[in-house]
């Protein structure tokens, strides 16, 4: 998956108003809209009534006539990344940005799966996009009530008897009782008896079920920049606080998260004032860029390097780099691989 962007002309869209142009210029705009069109294919982005002044009004509509004049049935077009799969990336962002009301984001995932659906060269395509994009936990646009909503628009647009739709109603159910552990479950008792992915999904099971809330946390070895040989069970813990934080220097979306971290006054004064721990782990194999990137950690942090012991003895699920953990004095599991903004909110910051 490659990093996208928001078009700043699709902001334009939302919330610039112009006067209807006159036929004149209507034409002349057709025309050089036509040669830059042949020159580079564009997202074809549904044209606003000038009658919607406001901005809340304007990305209704957007939103909900987005995909109008795409041509699903153009494989070309649907196998242009630039075109489709930004223009899906624009679609979710806007979806997932904090001020769409359910309401509008169910009726606009409902009326983009009901125009793909029908195409038989584009529907796996933009579902495999969706489930990338929406449900990988190494996605920046990782969204499970986003994705929810899609999986019930699937199941409300797809023709009634498609074999599809019970996959998509098992994977929902599931989504609703949070608990992916069921979903491995139920595909190890129904893969047939020695199948090689059985072993897969039985490895990932293990991993799901482990440090879970309320657990005390997998113990293991790490070992800090000065050689000292430590423990996670042995690591004392100020304030009844730990945050356990599995990283890598060379990690984009580290640095990201690390920044967010190093930036937040309220963690800074509580590590300094006793009142929590943080331990903050290399997980990887390069030592060379461990110890260069020592010196941008933040005060006050113990860091160490487990010499790769957790991944490879699979203690910790790493699916998405950062992975933070926040630990009581016990090293009981109080948060799970959460974001720092949901560990922020339960410390109170």
């Amino acid at each position: 998956m490659i990093r996208y962007y928001i078009y700043i002309g699709l902001i334009l869209l939302l919330t610039s108003c112009r006067a209807k142009p006159s036929t004149a210029e209507a034409k002349e705009r057709t025309h050089t809209d036509s040669a830059v069109v042949q020159q580079q294919a564009q997202f074809p982005f549904p044209t606003i009534p000038s009658t919607l002044t406001e901005p809340e009004a304007r990305k209704s509509y957007l939103l909900t006539h987005y995909w109008e004049r795409f041509d699903f049935a153009d494989t070309t077009l649907v196998d242009n990344r630039d075109v489709t799969e930004q223009g899906f990336v624009n679609f979710i962002a806007l979806l997932a940005d904090g001020t769409t009301p359910d309401e509008l984001m169910r009726e606009s995932m409902e009326n983009w799966c009901r125009r793909f659906i029908p195409s038989t060269y584009a529907c796996p395509v933009l579902i495999k996009m969706a489930d990338d994009y929406l449900y990988n936990p190494n996605s920046p646009f990782y969204n499970e009530h986003l994705y929810g909503m899609y999986l019930e628009a699937l199941i409300k647009e797809f023709p009634k008897g498609d074999a599809q739709i019970s996959r998509f109603g098992f994977r929902l159910s599931l989504l609703k009782r949070n608990n992916p552990g069921m979903y491995l479950e139920a595909l190890i008792k129904e893969f047939p008896k020695g199948e090689a992915q059985v072993s897969r999904f039985s490895f990932r099971l293990n991993l799901l079920k482990r440090n879970n809330p309320g657990d005390r946390a997998t113990d293991f070895t790490y070992y800090l920049p000065d050689g000292n040989r430590c423990t996670l069970a042995a690591t004392p813990v100020k304030g009844d606080r730990l945050l356990l934080v599995f990283y890598d220097p060379e990690c984009e979306s580290c640095h990201a998260v690390l920044g967010q971290m190093t930036a937040c006054t309220a963690l800074a004064e509580a590590v300094k004032t006793g009142r929590m721990s943080v331990l903050a782990i290399y997980t990887e194999g390069n030592e060379e860029a461990w110890r260069k990137a020592l010196p941008d950690m933040p005060e006050g942090w113990v860091v160490g390097t487990d010499r790769e012991t957790v991944k490879t003895g699979a203690l910790y699920d790493l699916k998405a780099m950062p992975s933070l953990y926040l630990l009581d004095g016990q090293k009981k599991v109080l948060l799970k691989d959460a974001a720092f903004e949901e560990i922020s909110r339960f410390l109170g910051f």
